[in-house]
């Protein structure tokens, strides 16, 4: 097994490439719908400049790439964010997480709210408006289900060895939209529900030393990770003839890691991670590509420090944000982040392994 090890990573990462690079042909030329779907649920890709795609873990990991759903903290660990709050504007919006990982599987949800409240243009008596989405996902790290036949590869005479990990993931997506009349003129308002596919992958490689008698040794790895969501381009559809296409998208990640100072009781004295993530639609009518920079200072697994850069709107914006973690036997994070567009994120996580 070991001697097919270069082969087998090399035909994965082609199946992977082959599946996040759906031709542009599929698409429709139109705008997307279910605007909760682009609203980030976590507040560490809030000030990471949403740079997330190559580096998403956790409860997280189902909003943003289903090919990291099998990699956990240890071999069997359950993940909750049971609340996120965002706040845009005047409009609110609250997100719960989850991730259930065992042996290199693993399993996640996530659900999305979005209130608009009523708008300026609607007559006395409105209702309020708004609209959800739920995202419900299957991944695999492929190298973790062939372990231990799965080696590394020795490198430099034996003293590194190179890790190599793969993951796929799939991501069932339910949305539904309520307009009330007069939200969006002249569109007359109503309810709409629809369901699309999300497909990721998740690429990591390490290199660290080979004899390392460090339960955390250091290491320095490039992860990239690759999405197509919502592949059969479906529409949600409000009656009267009135619709939305959810649009199909791209979003492809980059980024490089580092870690060292390890020891049994903290784990990583320091941990650095730069991201770099591209987005965009198949043959949308808004198909200019989104660009996002992020990096993140991760100290004794205890503090973190995030900074990001958007660059996908009329002008750059800037995210900023913190994060706190507390382990026991299990842990519990508290993460906060903020943008220049009045956009503040809390996020409360916490996990138990078993």
């Amino acid at each position: 097994m070991a001697g097919n090890a270069p082969r087998l990573w090399v035909a994965l990462f082609a199946i992977g490439m082959q599946m996040v690079s759906t031709p542009s042909a599929w698409a429709q030329g139109r705008g997307t719908g279910a605007a909760s779907q682009q609203i980030v649920p976590d507040a560490r890709s809030h000030g990471m400049g949403e740079a997330f795609t190559a580096i998403a873990e956790g409860p997280a990991a189902t909003f943003w790439n289903p090919g990291a759903l099998g990699f956990g903290r240890s071999s069997s660990t359950l993940e909750l964010s049971p609340f996120s709050h965002h706040r845009l504007y005047s409009n609110i919006f609250y997100s719960a997480n989850f991730v259930v990982q065992q042996h290199g599987f693993g399993f996640g949800g996530n659900f999305n709210y979005v209130n608009y409240g009523v708008s300026d243009f609607a007559s006395a008596g409105t209702p309020e408006s708004s609209e959800y989405t739920f995202h419900g996902g299957l991944g695999a790290n492929v190298s973790d289900v062939l372990r231990p036949t799965w080696n590394a590869i020795p490198l430099r005479s034996g003293r590194y060895e190179l890790n190599l990990d793969v993951g796929l993931g799939v991501v069932l997506n339910v949305f539904h939209v309520d307009f009330a009349p007069g939200v969006v003129i002249p569109f007359s308002g109503g309810r709409g529900t629809s369901a699309d596919l999300d497909f990721g992958m998740l690429w990591v490689a390490r290199v660290q030393p080979a004899d390392s008698r460090n339960v955390h040794p250091g290491y320095v790895g490039i992860r990239f990770g690759g999405v197509v969501s919502k592949m059969f381009d479906r529409d949600i559809e409000y009656g009267e003839g009135n619709s939305d296409p959810l649009g199909r998208s791209f979003r492809f990640g980059l980024a490089g890691e580092a870690a060292g100072g390890g020891n049994s009781r903290w784990g990583h004295a320091v941990e650095l991670r730069l991201a770099l993530d591209v987005d965009g639609y198949f043959g949308a009518l808004d198909s200019n590509p989104g660009y996002y920079f992020g990096t993140e200072l991760e100290l004794l697994n205890l503090v973190s420090a995030r900074m990001g850069r958007i660059g996908s709107l009329d002008e750059t914006v800037y995210g900023f944000g913190i994060g706190f973690e507390f382990p026991t036997h299990g842990g519990v994070r508290f993460d906060v982040a903020t943008e220049v567009l009045d956009s503040h994120v809390y996020t409360v996580s916490g996990w138990t392994t078993f």
